[in-house]
């Protein structure tokens, strides 16, 4: 994979005006699209987890101090 700040002048003009795209960068378009998608993900699937078990750790520290004061 070449870095495209080093390219000629001449090779930036055909990148922009020759619409296909080889194999390397389709694939790398790919993986960059489904890095951002796994990690919005992720950040989704732990933020419901964590909206779920704050609420679950109050609620269970505050049946075990009223527990403890029937006692």
């Amino acid at each position: 994979m070449e870095d495209k700040a080093t390219k000629k002048l001449s090779d930036l003009y055909h990148d922009s005006t020759n619409p296909v795209s080889n194999r390397i960068d389709l694939q790398a378009r790919s993986d960059y699209q489904n890095d951002w998608l796994n990690l919005m993900i992720s950040f989704f699937v732990s933020g419901l987890l964590i909206a779920i078990s704050i609420p679950s750790l109050f609620f269970i520290a505050f049946k075990n101090l009223l527990g403890r004061r029937m006692l």
